[in-house]
């Protein structure tokens, strides 16, 4: 419906423009690819997430593109600014470019930078000690887990 609007608008633009006819369609087509790319961006970048799509293959650029867009909405659940101008390319009030300006780009390296760390931290290593150490430990843990038996007296 916002397309069809955006379009609506379009047209009344070229209308008033000129109450000529003459090169009113090729002027009204150009306009409204220009004011619907976004809209197509959106809807057929997402089209190349499933598997076997008709249209070819996703492009390299697609592909960090959507991985770039999972950072951007996992942000968006935390940060009320990212969320705002998710939300604003989401109903078409801003073109989808705002969503790679330098505030949302600057938030989503940095959430990504501390997770890379943090995988790095919390990585199961073997410890020095000899490897019968770290089976016992790990065997330990498990039994530890294990369901007890209420023992019958």
């Amino acid at each position: 419906m916002t397309t069809a609007a955006l379009g609506a608008e379009v047209l009344e633009e070229c209308l008033c423009e000129s109450h000529a006819l003459t090169g009113l369609s090729k002027r009204f087509q150009k306009r409204l690819a220009k004011a619907t790319a976004g809209s197509w961006l959106l809807a057929t970048g997402e089209d190349f997430r499933v598997r076997d799509v008709e249209g070819g293959n996703a492009s390299f650029a697609t592909r960090l593109t959507h991985r770039y867009m999972d950072q951007v909405l996992a942000l968006s659940l935390r940060d009320i600014g990212v969320r705002r101008t998710f939300l604003e390319v989401f109903h078409m009030l801003k073109p989808p470019t705002a969503l790679f300006g330098p505030s949302v780009v600057a938030k989503v390296l940095r959430g990504a930078i501390p997770r890379v760390t943090e995988e790095k931290r919390t990585t199961m290593r073997r410890p020095r000690t000899g490897s019968h150490t770290y089976l016992k430990a790990a065997y330990g843990a498990a039994d530890e887990l294990r369901p007890r038996r209420k023992e019958v007296t």
